[in-house]
């Protein structure tokens, strides 16, 4: 095993080399389809390309700009093409084109929104990309949805444009946002402003600084709220700096089925207003799949938080435990402190989970609902206290780990979208305390509680570098190398078979290399086609276009010494089989040298 993966590991090192030591200089960069977006802002960004050394550094700087230029949101769509120069003179120089399609001045729409209490709500947006042609933005939203919530929400973002590295953005917002909670017998109007920096150190890692100002408007909703909660009653002005840090390593294409989630969330109030606190909260989710029993993957995650009160601290400030999508078997926020069954929340807790995933039985998992709906048997734990910081600090951490609330159960899961899911479950909580609302039997849940942002990596492969298992289109996993390729490409022609096969080859050791396959039995056909229509000095004329894309001169027709030049890769022999097919057919030289060039062609396209 480990000779196995030094020698891959060599491979790929010496692939890495090779595109290191081949030159490469960019000639030039042009943007089509710009008209509001300004020069600068597009300088700026695109600037760096002319730094490039070589073949590998062009491609890198080259898709890291394309992701810059399609998160902006000035373009709704960035294609780029890699194409040598059309200087003669010079084999190392290339242009890089990017085609952008710019957004519209003005747009809106409906959307919906799950929130982590069972409620939903329908938003109006109207957006405002590209302001000022630097890629600012302004987008006005008003949401209204169940549980009575109803708020409008004003944004603006800002990149900075000089600094390209990690992404900073900085974001203003205004907003009003009202909403019940009835477990907690209060209702809660948000009036404030905010102001954020927003980083993104890579693809995983993200960073959020925040201040926001608040003037929090908190009212009872019946007479028959307790008293504890009347007392929460009134105004509060809260100023607080708040950091979230997330690293996201998860991978799947509907719900994460390896990789894991670290984020940590802290906040100090007391910058102002009359509430003051800091808060900690840290979140991890790890996802491995079980190797024995195929089509089923284990999730384990932890939750904890704690809060320190430096000075009138609210009731919206704390922490709440229990719900459908939290501590399963239970109301929601129905575990913890309650006044006369209104739940007060506390200022620390712990949650500890384990879920067990896998495909619908009876062969239901085959269906196209089946991508989508999973079954799940889960564990939950957790504990919800008031922590004393003045009193003994072992004694009041022991009360974390004492009376501990389980609940064990069995249900399905719908995944709407990554992130947002539905929930329907059979559920048995066990040892409730005095106070707890236990939720024995069916219960049912939406939420957005497991925040997704992360997809494949790649989609052949996992996180460890073996073969996926790739579900067709009847919904059925194939393990790699189950069905013949001969049946799988829908050819018998032997040739063919084995030199796809051996550019399939899994293994980097056992697959066949450039050269190697320039001197396989079906690329030499091809080759000695060539050879004869070259000795028949019989031109073939190719548009300047063309040309243009494969990266040849028109004044130097496409040999057999060219192609011992190029590298293929297995889609693009594939699509080319596809017409040498119909280029057999016909059986004259003009269509054989069409074919060796479009071969080139689509080498220079994948590149």
């Amino acid at each position: 095993m480990t000779n196995s993966l030094q020698m891959e590991q060599s491979s790929d090192s010496r692939r890495e080399v090779i595109l290191r030591e081949k030159p490469a200089v960019v000639a030039a960069v042009h943007i089509d389809g710009v008209s509001r977006t300004k020069d600068d802002f597009i300088i700026n960004m695109a600037k760096q390309l002319f730094t490039v050394t070589n073949v590998e550094d062009m491609f890198m700087k080259s898709a890291e700009i394309q992701r810059q230029f399609e998160s902006m949101q000035c373009f709704k769509n960035v294609r780029m093409h890699i194409d040598t120069s059309k200087r003669r003179d010079s084999k190392i120089d290339y242009e890089i084109t990017f085609h952008v399609v710019e957004s519209k001045r003005i747009f809106g729409g409906v959307n919906t929104f799950i929130g982590n209490h069972n409620d939903g709500s329908v938003a109006l947006h109207t957006d405002f990309p590209n302001l000022n042609g630097r890629g600012e933005s302004l987008q006005v939203i008003y949401q209204y949805g169940t549980q009575k919530t109803s708020g409008i929400n004003m944004e603006f973002v800002k990149p900075l444009c000089p600094w390209t590295v990690y992404d900073p953005r900085v974001v203003a917002s205004l907003f009003q946002y009202g909403s019940d909670f009835p477990w907690s017998g209060f209702r809660e109007v948000d009036r404030g402003l905010a102001l954020d920096l927003r980083l993104k150190y890579s693809p995983i890692i993200h960073h959020n600084f925040r201040w926001e100002g608040v003037w929090r408007d908190i009212s009872s909703l019946s007479p028959n709220t307790s008293f504890a909660v009347r007392e929460e009653s009134g105004h509060t002005l809260k100023s607080s700096l708040k950091h979230v840090l997330t690293v996201d390593k998860r991978e799947g294409i509907f719900v994460p089925e390896s990789g894991s989630l670290f984020q940590v969330k802290q906040e100090y109030a007391g910058l102002g207003g009359n509430v003051a606190f800091h808060k900690h909260e840290i979140e991890f989710q790890h996802n491995i799949p079980v190797m024995i029993l195929t089509d089923m993957w284990l999730q384990t995650s932890l939750r904890a938080g704690i809060m320190k009160n430096l000075h009138n601290n609210c009731i919206t400030d704390r922490f709440f435990v229990g719900g459908p999508l939290n501590l399963r078997g239970y109301q929601i926020y129905g575990v913890g402190p309650h006044a006369d069954g209104n739940a007060l929340g506390a200022n620390s807790y712990w949650l500890c989970n384990f879920h067990l995933y896998s495909n619908l039985p009876f062969n239901l998992g085959k269906s196209s609902i089946g991508k989508y709906c999973k079954t799940h048997l889960f564990l939950n734990s957790g504990n919800i206290v008031n922590f004393n910081f003045a009193g003994d600090i072992y004694r009041n951490t022991s009360l974390l780990f004492n009376k501990v609330r389980f609940s064990l159960g069995i249900g399905l899961v719908f995944h709407i979208k990554a992130g947002a899911r539905l929930e329907f479950h059979y559920c048995v909580p066990f040892n409730q305390q005095i106070g707890d609302k236990a939720d024995k039997g069916l219960q049912f849940g939406f939420g957005a509680q497991f925040l997704y942002f992360a997809f494949p990596a790649s989609i052949i492969s996992d996180s460890k570098g073996n073969p996926r298992n790739i579900t067709n289109s009847k919904g059925k996993k194939r393990k790699p190398g189950s069905k013949p390729l001969s049946q799988a490409v829908g050819c018998n022609e032997h040739e063919f078979v084995d030199f796809l096969s051996r550019c399939l080859e899994w293994n980097p050791l056992h697959r066949m290399t450039p050269d190697e396959a320039l001197k396989h039995g079906w690329m030499s056909a091809i080759v000695k086609v060539d050879n004869k229509q070259n000795d028949n000095n019989a031109s073939s004329n190719v548009s300047k276009s063309d040309y243009r894309k494969t990266g040849l001169k028109s004044s130097q027709p496409f040999t057999s010494k060219d192609a011992r030049e190029e590298t293929f890769s297995s889609s693009t022999i594939y699509r080319v089989y596809k017409a040498s097919k119909s280029s057999a057919a016909k059986s004259n030289f003009k269509n054989s040298i069409e074919l060796v060039t479009m071969l080139k062609k689509a080498s220079s396209e994948e590149s």
